[in-house]
């Protein structure tokens, strides 16, 4: 297992970072049309924590800003009158080896993702958990608020 691709932004970066997780047409190749075509294979799982679910029928963009909308309001809620934290969301991806296909499924790289994040984030916290299988590797893309239930600003750092 291996967690890389650290980003954090502001609202409409975090509304891109989210789309483009929850797209199963990003890094699509077009087709003759010059449209982008859906791969199946790319978003095998989508779980959310203290958000809003999001549907498989609403369109990426409008899950994400739903979802960016639910760390927002979190976050002003938990912070109650404090000052507000710099960056609202933070993202990780984690990776698993090519041979470990068999052994972790998309429910259990979840497990295994929000397992890390209590370890390195403790508390309750708005979580998008999105796992893609458009490599040779089942990997786990987590976007999530910097602020937990207890008004805590994790730091990425």
């Amino acid at each position: 297992m291996i967690a890389d691709d650290k980003k954090t932004g502001n609202i409409s970066h975090g509304i891109k970072q989210a789309t483009y997780m929850l797209d199963p047409a990003a890094k699509s190749p077009q087709n003759k049309m010059g449209e982008k075509e859906s791969n199946p294979d790319r978003v095998l799982l989508v779980i959310t924590e203290h958000a809003l679910p999001v549907l498989a029928s609403s369109p990426p963009k409008a899950s994400a800003r739903q979802f960016m909308q639910s760390i927002n309001e979190w976050n002003r809620r938990h912070r109650n009158g404090q000052k507000p934290p710099a960056r609202s969301w933070q993202h990780i991806a984690i990776s698993f080896s090519p041979k470990d296909h068999e052994q972790v499924s998309p429910k259990r790289a979840v497990a295994i993702a929000c397992h890390a994040l209590r370890l390195v984030a403790g508390g309750k916290r708005p979580v998008l958990y999105v796992v893609h299988g458009d490599t040779q590797h089942v990997h786990v893309h987590l976007q999530f608020g910097t602020v937990n239930d207890k008004g805590k600003i994790h730091s990425i750092h």
